[in-house]
């Protein structure tokens, strides 16, 4: 049976979208550490257990590993308090305004 499509090429797609995700993640690594500190700011009692934001991760723009890639690289601004809780360090009172107070 022959394919129309070479397989070769799947490779090379697969390939490039892991590389553009490898470019990608470090340019917008400060833009995802402020996602999650505003979403950590909002929580009830500034903790967010992993999971959610694993089904989040899409639309926060995280990468596959970010438990251990950002919570571990920025852990003066996360911590585990739990294997899958993380929690914010420090609040910070810029994010913490409102467009209007500002």
């Amino acid at each position: 049976m022959i394919h129309s499509k070479d397989p070769s090429l799947d490779f090379i797609e697969i390939q490039f979208s892991l590389h553009f995700q490898h470019c990608l993640v470090p340019r917008c690594e400060l833009e995802i550490v402020m996602r999650v500190k505003k979403l950590l700011m909002v929580s009830l009692n500034g903790t967010l257990h992993v999971h959610a934001l694993r089904l989040m991760r899409r639309e926060l723009g995280l990468p596959c590993d970010f438990r251990d890639y950002i919570l571990g690289i920025y852990s003066y601004v996360f911590r585990l308090v739990d294997l899958e809780i993380v929690a914010l360090v420090d609040w910070d009172d810029e994010l913490g305004k409102a467009r209007v107070e500002e």
